[in-house]
């Protein structure tokens, strides 16, 4: 998942992106959000140096207890790579 970020500390010419490995396939997108406690949670994590990430697997239930990440810098390209392919046109008759 790509998320823009908005943080105060980052410069407003630049676009950064946050990746985030996901433990899991993702089938529904809104649903994965809500485990990981929605945009608004990670915004605040991506923000504040020191704080981890937690997944909860069944966010509605109180005693679910989160599995928290890491957070590490790297540096990457993020590369969109569109194939063309020649539609194959049917034999008539």
């Amino acid at each position: 998942m790509s998320h823009e970020a908005s943080c105060s500390s980052t410069p407003s010419k630049l676009r950064q992106f946050v990746c985030i490995e996901y433990p899991g396939l993702v089938n529904n997108v809104d649903n994965m959000l809500k485990t990981l406690g929605g945009v608004e949670k990670i915004s605040e994590v991506y923000c504040e140096d020191n704080r981890r990430m937690e997944l909860r697997f069944r966010p509605n239930d109180v005693y679910c207890k989160p599995t928290c990440g890491e957070r590490h810098n790297s540096t990457a390209l993020l590369l969109r790579v569109v194939r063309r392919r020649k539609k194959k046109k049917k034999p008539e008759g």
